[in-house]
């Protein structure tokens, strides 16, 4: 799990880092929300499961996460955001979204003043939440958690943003901030427990800031039930491991399987190349035998005619032969036939 950790903190590092593509250009319909949006999912899960009468958020700055909430509320049919901010935003007063859920406070969300006023406005709700996100230092965060926490109501949640900073992992130069604040503050209640299944999406600006108070005497059960939740991610992640075991294994057997078979193939390759070429010497012999047996017919063609002039000759000189004996035989008569007459 180690390496996973690194490779979260290396990828928070990177969206932090690059605020002008990330944090600065965040935006929902159309206003700047300075937030993470996988914290924006996790805060429509919250309001979805607890149906809060009230949200209280210190630092506004342009009011997009206001919109944000207030939209979810307003989907849900229930809910208001109290929203607090030192900043006076009067002379641009037309870039802070105007909602019917949204109440604008202007003041440091730690006077007492703006407390008395958030106090009348949440007066008897049944559930109330709180978000932190105004000055980081630690004394002004620990002192927010102070007042704040008196708000939330039992398994609802006190959320403290931007614990990430000062190292943890990102902005290390900062110095003691929300963090520490949060870690002074655990130290001094048992009411408070951090939620870690609210940071399922890794990358968190909010690291063990997802608070969720505990109902008087429910501690315990709290403690067995992050355990629960705890033990379900060891076993998932462990789930995960095997599954990606078993496909290592799974492409290390096709690699040998496939490798078995390109070697089998390139036997076969090998044996049909060895046949062709035992046909082709077999068809080049056999080609070389039959020019023999053409050469020695075409040899026997011409003794015979050879022989057949010879025979042509042989007749001829018969005839002439033959003609010659017998004009001489036949002179030999006639001869005798004029003796016999007188003639002579």
């Amino acid at each position: 799990m180690m390496g996973d950790a690194d490779t979260v903190n290396e990828f928070h590092k990177l969206y932090y880092t690059h605020p002008e593509q990330t944090i600065y250009d965040t935006h929902w319909l159309g206003v700047a929300a300075q937030k993470y949006p996988s914290d924006l999912w996790v805060y429509q899960e919250i309001l979805v499961e607890l149906q809060p009468d009230f949200i209280i958020e210190t630092g506004t700055y342009w009011g997009g996460s206001a919109l944000f909430l207030a939209g979810v509320c307003e989907l849900l049919g229930h809910g208001q955001v109290v929203t607090i901010d030192s900043v006076d935003m009067a002379e641009s007063s037309v870039t802070r979204p105007e909602h019917p859920r949204i109440t604008y406070l202007h003041g440091s969300s730690i006077e007492s003043g703006v407390v008395d006023r958030v106090r009348e406005i949440v007066a008897g709700a049944e559930k109330v939440m709180v978000i932190l996100d105004s000055d980081h230092s630690r004394e002004h965060v620990l002192n927010e958690l102070k007042i704040y926490s008196d708000f939330v109501t039992p398994e609802s949640y006190l959320i403290v943003e931007d614990t990430n900073i000062n190292g943890h992992p990102v902005f290390p130069e900062f110095g003691p901030g929300p963090m520490e604040a949060l870690d002074l503050f655990l130290t001094t209640t048992s009411e408070f427990l951090p939620d870690p299944s609210r940071e399922k999406f890794f990358v968190t600006a909010n690291p063990r800031g997802f608070l969720r108070r505990v109902e008087e005497g429910g501690l315990q059960a709290r403690f067995l039930e992050a355990e629960q939740k705890l033990a379900e991610q060891q076993a998932r992640a462990e789930e995960a491991e095997t599954l990606a075991r078993m496909h290592d294994a799974l492409g290390a057997e096709r690699a040998t399987q496939i490798a078995e078979l390109e070697a089998e193939l390139a036997a076969r390759q090998a044996e049909l190349a060895a046949k062709q070429a035992e046909l082709e010497a077999e068809l080049a012999a056999r080609q070389v035998e039959l020019a023999a047996k053409e050469a020695q017919i075409a040899a026997t063609q011409a003794t015979q005619r050879e022989l057949e002039e010879l025979l042509d000759a042989a007749d001829v000189a018969r005839r002439s032969v033959e003609n010659s004996a017998s004009w001489r035989l036949t002179s030999v008569f006639r001869n005798a036939k004029r003796f016999i007459k007188g003639d002579g």
